[in-house]
């Protein structure tokens, strides 16, 4: 009886692992995956802090994320708002360009989104306070599938374009994709309650 000790340590490998038709993924205690062989193998889980850096960020990019997503109806609502002055002073600023030229014109744009340059520039910051979680996050390799889980999160955050919007009318590439993460999901809390 062979002892595989092999933990897939790739994207490309998991899913090569779930395609294969000889072989099953096997989730051991402690969320390794690994090859269970068609011998008979055994699973080695990894070490309980395999993927602790992982977590870490997951917990960072999390807390980072629920700030972005409570402001961001403050923000949609400024972005509006700008749209709107932005159209409205389009007459001005013609009249100021064929009188004074482009430059001047560019200071009648910026005085009619003034108001709103506050909560698009916080919410601006807010979303890299994401991002600089969620890029260290798509460096890392995890090792178990809580860290997968992480970098499935992670990966939904660069989707953040398409929350909101029926699945029907996704493009197949962000369809896809979404399809995998909310299964990693899934896995992560019916096997290990999703450790955050």
């Amino acid at each position: 009886m062979a002892t595989v000790t092999h933990i897939i340590t790739s994207r490309r490998g998991l899913l090569a692992g779930l395609a294969a038709g000889t072989a099953s993924v096997t989730i051991a205690t402690g969320a390794a995956l690994a090859l269970d062989a068609a011998e008979g193998g055994t699973v080695m889980p990894p070490p309980s802090d395999a993927d602790a850096e992982l977590i870490a960020l997951g917990r960072e990019f999390d807390a980072a994320l629920a700030v972005y997503k409570a402001f961001r109806p403050e923000y949609d609502a400024a972005a509006k708002a700008q749209d709107k002055a932005i159209k409205a002073s389009w007459p001005e600023w013609e009249r100021v360009r064929d009188l004074h030229g482009y430059k001047a014109a560019e200071q009648v744009t910026l005085a009619a989104i003034r108001p709103t340059d506050a909560p698009i520039s916080h919410g601006n910051d807010l979303a890299e306070a994401v991002n600089q979680p969620a890029e260290k996050i798509s460096k890392l390799v995890p090792r178990t599938l809580a860290g997968l889980a992480v970098q499935a999160r992670a990966v939904a955050w660069a989707l953040e374009h398409t929350e909101g919007k029926p699945r029907a009318d996704l493009d197949w590439d962000a369809l896809v994709t979404l399809r995998l993460i909310d299964s990693i999901n899934a896995l992560a809390a019916a096997t290990e309650g999703r450790i955050l």
